[in-house]
């Protein structure tokens, strides 16, 4: 495997539930949340369960840096940007 610096995440809310996938591209995180609304379709057969094409317009994707840190989705730690303050 590549030496990743960050990956993907896509994220879907609806009104029950909260869905996310993750992936090395952001298209491979948008495949695994398809994949994952399938699955879900597929656990609640039998119920009203809207196709992927009602919400897919509504995932967000977004990046993440390895060994970074987030409030509330914001990056505000980066080891890039820190200076060693031990000393």
């Amino acid at each position: 495997m590549a030496n990743r610096k960050s990956f993907w995440v896509a994220t879907l809310e609806t009104r029950h539930f909260n869905f996310s996938a993750y992936g090395e591209t952001a298209s491979d995180a948008r495949t695994a949340l398809r994949a994952t609304w399938q699955a879900h379709r597929r656990e609640f057969r039998g119920r009203n369960v809207a196709p992927w094409s009602d919400f897919k317009d509504d995932v967000c994707v977004r990046e993440f840096a390895l060994g970074a840190g987030y409030r509330d989705g914001e990056m505000i730690f980066s080891p890039k940007n820190e200076t060693d303050r031990s000393a």
